[in-house]
């Protein structure tokens, strides 16, 4: 027996050009711990793959999307478009998302006088950095990020107070009425 071949014929029109990709990122700058978004827009690519800087693992993606990123470092992303015949080029795009590490809160309570009779007031004073939020225990709550408020336990107390603020760590300090 005799085998032909099966010819191919392909036309100009059939093979796409070189692939195209576009990376962005938003917002381009967050503090550790929050988020950012990558989105791409690829043409005549087979295969779209985004690698990080930091895991250099590569993931195959949709040829046109977006997905959350968290990194805790500033990492490079970098995104290729292949294209389906080894003859054309692939594209490339690279974009960096800078992480940047907030400082920790800290912050600092006295208590004056810090021993008292039954009936007399204490004042507690606080001063704070890097702090949004803060707290004293004891049923005060949220109080300003520095100030002074007059207390009068009954017994021997400790107020403990916390700061928070753009990082993910606390700040914390305490101090104690004796009665």
């Amino acid at each position: 027996g005799t085998f032909t071949a099966p010819t191919i014929t392909i036309r100009a029109g059939d093979v796409p050009g070189d692939p195209t990709v576009n990376l962005t990122i938003e917002p381009k700058s967050i503090n550790r711990g929050r988020s950012a978004i990558l989105s791409w827009t690829s043409e005549n690519a087979f295969v779209v793959s985004i690698m990080d800087s930091i895991s250099k693992k590569i993931t195959v993606v949709d040829k046109n999307g977006s997905m959350k990123v968290s990194p805790s470092d500033t990492t490079t992303y970098t995104i290729t478009a292949n294209p389906e015949f080894s003859a054309l080029r692939f594209a490339r795009d690279t974009k960096t998302l800078q992480v940047t590490v907030p400082l920790a809160p800290t912050v600092s309570l006295k208590a004056e006088p810090d021993s008292i009779k039954r009936g007399e007031s204490v004042t507690l004073s606080w001063t704070s950095e890097n702090a949004t939020a803060v707290s004293i225990d004891n049923g005060i709550g949220v109080v300003r990020t520095q100030g002074s408020i007059s207390v009068k336990p009954n017994v021997t107390t400790q107020y403990r107070i916390t700061a928070r603020g753009e990082s993910t760590e606390t700040g914390s300090d305490m101090a104690v009425v004796r009665v």
